[in-house]
């Protein structure tokens, strides 16, 4: 399992601002905006998108306050997948819940369920996607989130499955494979150059040729 840990922001005073109807009932929340109507509901939508999100723990109706959060956290989720334009069916998103010092902290694990390398390269960058749109709608939340772990689904479709051997990972190996793609990129170009002279030839396209001029051309008179 890959684990990034995110590096996680302490709130601005601006963003502790948090709306008086949301604070009377947080179920209030997600009913504006929409959440309530179906699962595919957008918090980025919203009126509230800008306002600082916190469930209280002693409203009057026992809305229980980590439900809240965790729900909040797979809105931020389907928010990411659905902008950044990644397949649902490429990730998934688990929210393990624990106690510290009576208060609900969580450790959200990433699911990857379809291996692309290219995908792999942007994992980074969107765990620090998702953060950020965490700590702009609700910062309570994210001091509450205490570690974001990448896991591997066993069907995810790689086909690397043992490691290399431990000299796979010196310089000298890494400069060499360095070498070899460099060489296939060049080759590559090659071939494709050679395919484009072909092309020519079978339209009857000559190679260019050094052209002799006729005697006393370029004399001046």
């Amino acid at each position: 399992m890959w684990n990034f840990l995110g590096f996680l922001r302490k709130p601005d005073s601006n963003s502790e601002a948090v709306s008086a109807e949301i604070n009377a009932d947080p179920r209030s929340f997600f009913v504006h905006s929409g959440f309530a109507a179906g699962p595919q509901s957008s918090f980025a939508n919203s009126g509230f998108a800008a306002s600082s999100f916190a469930p209280r723990n002693n409203d009057s109706n026992n809305v229980d306050p980590a439900a809240t959060y965790r729900e909040l956290v797979k809105t931020m989720y389907r928010d990411t997948i659905r902008m950044a334009g990644i397949p649902k069916n490429w990730l998934t998103c688990e929210v393990l819940t624990m106690t510290e010092a009576g208060k609900a902290r969580f450790h959200i694990q990433f699911v990857v369920r379809q291996w692309d390398q290219e995908f792999l390269d942007y994992l980074p960058a969107f765990q620090k996607t998702f953060l950020d749109r965490v700590q702009r709608f609700s910062p309570a939340l994210t001091e509450r989130i205490c570690a974001v772990a990448w896991r591997f689904s066993s069907n995810c479709g790689c086909s690397l499955l043992t490691l290399p051997p431990a000299g796979y990972w010196s310089d000298s190996a890494r400069q060499a494979r360095a070498l070899a793609r460099e060489q296939r990129e060049v080759e590559a170009l090659l071939s494709q150059r050679t395919q484009a002279h072909k092309s020519d030839a079978h339209f009857g396209f000559q190679d260019t040729r050094p052209m002799m001029l006729p005697p006393h051309a370029n004399d001046r008179r």
